[in-house]
């Protein structure tokens, strides 16, 4: 039986491997919780929630993406993670004109659809743990995005469009396989928060300098020896965590704060 709270069902954590079919009578329900179970599948009926808003889907037994989700028109927050999900096929894309928060973390995904793009409306996308190696060419036409982080894939590039992303606040790469930093990733003026740590770098462009709001970028665990110039330029309000490096030689007097914790068995100078 499927009881309600207001104007949520909550039915998280109960074990459930199936659920009735049984949610026409529930078309004016905004949230639905349904984490922690096992569920494979979602019933006919769920195409019934209309006005659904937010719907909680993380930790179950998913095999393939939930079609009946796809009807789910005025979703705004969709956590979908920790189901071991190694697709998106059958996603409609483009019947989620208002999704804001999509999380997908945690899942077993190599790819994205080349429509991927059409989730205009994103500001916040977790897509972290997964399998990716690429991103779809239409990934820069999210262009509200705030919040990226797609931390422990396997990328090995990131699009020299990237700062078609003008918004982002926070963008977090750590953990994959890049080689190189596209320099227009210093148009994305608005960030603060940029994480490069455990890749295979060994320079970053000058471009850096300008991401004048930036408070925090973290460049530890990878295989830089010459400082990169541009840190030497951000702000004095700016942190650079640099550690698990093979830094040479590093200047002690310059605006941003540096913290080269387990570096010294490789450094030779602090000028």
């Amino acid at each position: 039986m499927i009881k309600v709270s207001g104007d949520q069902i909550i039915l998280s954590q109960r074990n459930l491997g199936k659920l009735p079919d049984s949610f026409e009578a529930f078309s004016a329900i905004k949230k639905i919780y349904l984490q922690n179970n096992k569920l494979t599948e979602l019933p006919p009926s769920f195409s019934c929630l209309i006005n659904l808003t937010e719907l909680y889907v993380s930790t179950n037994a998913f095999s393939a993406f939930p079609l009946g989700i796809n009807y789910l028109t005025h979703l705004r927050i969709l956590y979908i993670s920790f189901c071991k999900l190694s697709s998106l096929d059958g996603f409609d894309f483009y019947s989620k004109p208002n999704l804001k928060q999509f999380h997908l973390e945690y899942n077993q995904l190599t790819y994205l659809p080349s429509d991927f793009g059409a989730l205009t409306s994103l500001t916040t996308l977790n897509l972290s743990n997964n399998l990716l190696r690429r991103l779809p060419r239409s990934f820069t036409q999210l262009s509200n995005l705030i919040s990226l982080k797609i931390a422990n894939n396997e990328l090995v590039k990131i699009s020299g469009k990237i700062h078609k992303l003008f918004m982002l606040d926070t963008l977090d790469l750590s953990k994959n396989r890049l080689r190189k930093i596209p320099s227009s990733i210093g148009l994305i003026r608005s960030l603060w928060l940029l994480y490069l740590n455990f890749n295979q770098l060994e320079t970053l462009p000058y471009s850096i300098s300008y991401l004048r709001n930036l408070t925090l970028i973290e460049i530890y665990g990878n295989l830089f020896t010459i400082f990169p110039i541009g840190l030497y330029k951000l702000q004095p309000h700016c942190t650079v965590v640099a550690g698990y490096n093979r830094f040479i030689e590093v200047k002690k007097d310059c605006a941003p704060s540096i913290d080269l914790k387990k570096n010294r068995e490789h450094l030779e100078k602090i000028l």
